[in-house]
């Protein structure tokens, strides 16, 4: 019975709780307001509150809006920046000032169940009149409360004399008011009302005057000018980006150059470099294909037992010795055959590493690298990415001023957007999804911020365009130089030239020379098109290359599957390095590499 008893007793504490904190402290018994409007367009106000505590009350907070939202009767809004000063009140009190608001944080002694009294004065600045119709003055009388109140009076003093039927009043927006709700009168310049409503926690109860333009004269501009400051940042970002563009990308354009031969009969691997901007371990393997057609070795399937995967092995066999001027060419088969002229991969095992690094190295040396990639360009790209990010933080901050946690959320974003759509290599769904998806709709979201403040938006449009043009100008950027562009621009020439070759040209090219297709073979395989240009010859190629000894009866579909094995599986077999000599015994498992030390 007792756990009973506690059990509704909780539940019950449980209910009432949170109606208990959600009580209002103070009834405002009467707000009195009197608005003494001037010729500039500002405001005079002094408020006098009667208040009702219905608990201890140490402090109430009139909250004033800086930004007011003037409501018209076709329903269309209009903001209004504005500006308060000049607060005081016969009571102590403190003022906390925010991005969009100022809080009048009253002190008062109140004790429950007493009354008691309190009043606020300030000055309501509400800047110049943007219509070119009329001139108009708007006003919450009261706004943003934290408590009811149950008896509403004002009094507004206008400059000069105005048309009675233009004054309307208006509660949270709605111009639906009976002269049961609202008894106003209007005697020279004087407007006295009493709202027989009681006005709940949060409502606004407003005030609208047309008034003839040119009403107000000498109205300030409270638009805060500094805010343009914040476009300084994208601009100078898009003329060091642009700087880096003139210095490295003006004039050179990747060219695609229409070939119909290897240019400068580069080799396999030369060209592979060219075309990818760094040698490839089966690119220097191709070498070897390229050197059998040449003539130098062949290569026979044969199976010794000696396996990595699943596929037969093989053996080169030397022809004749190598009589080029090629580094890299000479470096590679000579060493291949250092022990005679018959190599199989177990014999190259374990000691080919070094001399193929070295042949990788006459390649990616130095002085190629510069001849093709500007030296400083990936600086300047990392650079131009961080000002596209940081004037993209800065911008945000316009529409987000007093929401600062969404300046870093809706900067990510908008940067993800900007990377996907304009600068990563993917399919156009994902840039649409990803890119456009992201960057639209951080910028709906920041214009939805800012949509009635029309400089503020202006700004912000502006800088948008600013880091969309920079994004676009950094995509142009290129890592090659002039001459690096103009032979990548040929590879590709000769990429397209052999996946785009029509079966009449490829008939043709081998009555010229028979051996056409084998010797584009390596070409093909190191720009990526090897199964395309392998389906080329089907219906064609019927016999296989001379220097080609297969175990079986000879077929494209096996023919291609043998050559991707020779490259892959020669590149590891080469690549493998002894470490015995430091004390160390690597043992090759399929889940693991396990590395023991020798005592």
């Amino acid at each position: 019975m007792k756990k009973l008893n506690f059990l509704i007793y909780t539940f019950i504490c449980i209910i009432i709780f949170p109606m208990s904190i959600s009580a209002d402290s103070i009834e405002y018994t009467l707000f009195d307001s009197v608005m003494n409007v001037n010729i500039d367009r500002t405001i005079d106000i002094n408020e006098t509150y009667n208040l009702y505590f219905i608990e201890d009350t140490k402090q109430i907070t009139r909250s004033l809006s800086k930004e007011l939202i003037e409501v018209k009767p076709d329903k269309t809004n209009n903001l209004i920046n504005s500006k308060i000063d000049s607060i005081s009140s016969d009571n102590s009190f403190e003022v906390d000032e925010k991005a969009k608001s100022i809080d009048i944080k009253i002190k008062i002694d109140g004790y429950q169940d007493e009354v008691g009294e309190a009043n606020a004065s300030y000055k309501f600045n509400l800047g110049k009149d943007t219509s070119n119709q009329y001139d108009i003055l708007y006003y919450d009388i009261v706004s943003n409360m934290d408590a009811s109140i149950s008896n509403l009076t004002f009094k507004i003093y206008m400059p000069k004399g105005y048309d009675s039927s233009k004054v309307k009043f208006l509660i949270d927006g709605k111009y639906n008011l009976t002269s049961d709700d609202l008894e106003v009168s209007y005697e020279d310049n004087q407007i006295t009302g009493t709202l027989n409503k009681l006005l709940e926690i949060g409502q606004t109860f407003s005030v609208r005057i047309e008034l003839e333009d040119g009403y107000f004269v000498g109205a300030s501009d409270n638009f805060n000018y500094l805010t343009f400051l914040l476009l300084i940042a994208p601009i100078i970002s898009l003329l060091i980006i642009t700087f880096f563009w003139i210095k490295y990308g003006k004039g050179n354009k990747l060219n695609l150059t229409k070939l119909d031969t290897v240019p400068n009969n580069f080799d396999p691997a030369e060209i592979g470099y060219l075309f990818k901007g760094d040698c490839d371990e089966r690119d220097l393997v191709s070498i070897l294909l390229y050197l059998a057609n040449e003539g130098y070795l062949r290569i026979e399937e044969h199976d010794d037992g000696y396996k990595l995967g699943k596929e037969n092995s093989f053996k080169f066999v030397k022809l004749k010795d190598y009589e080029k001027n090629n580094a890299a060419q000479k470096i590679i088969f000579e060493h291949l055959f250092r022990d005679g002229d018959v190599a199989e991969l177990e014999n190259i095992e374990y000691h080919f590493a070094d001399k193929f690094m070295e042949a990788k190295h006459m390649l990616e040396n130095e002085d190629n690298y510069n001849k093709m990639f500007f030296k400083d360009i990936k600086i300047k790209k990392i650079i131009s990415l961080i000002l596209i990010a940081l004037s993209v933080l800065i911008i945000n901050f316009v529409p987000f001023s007093g929401k600062y946690i969404f300046v870093p959320i809706i900067s990510i974003l908008m940067i993800i957007g900007l990377y996907a759509l304009f600068i990563a290599n993917t399919t156009k769904l994902i840039k649409f999804i990803f890119g456009f998806g992201l960057l639209a709709g951080s910028i709906y979201f920041g214009v939805s911020q800012i949509l009635l403040q029309d400089k503020l938006l202006i700004i912000y449009i502006v800088g948008i365009a600013i880091i969309i043009l920079m994004t676009i100008i950094y995509t142009h950027l290129p890592l090659r130089t002039k001459f690096g562009n103009k032979v990548l621009g040929e590879t590709y020439g000769l990429k397209q030239y052999l996946e785009m070759m029509p079966s009449s040209k490829l008939k043709a090219k081998l009555e010229e020379n028979p051996n056409f297709f084998f010797d584009m073979v390596p070409y093909a395989a190191v720009l990526d098109s090897l199964e395309v240009w392998i389906s080329k010859g089907k219906g064609i190629i019927e016999n296989p290359p001379e220097w080609y000894i297969p175990s079986e009866e000879f077929n494209l579909l096996k023919f291609e599957k043998f050559i991707k094995n020779v490259l892959y599986t020669t590149a590891m077999v080469m690549l493998k390095k002894s470490y015995s000599q430091l004390g160390v015994d690597v043992e090759y498992s399929q889940d693991k590499v396990k590395t023991n030390l020798n005592d």
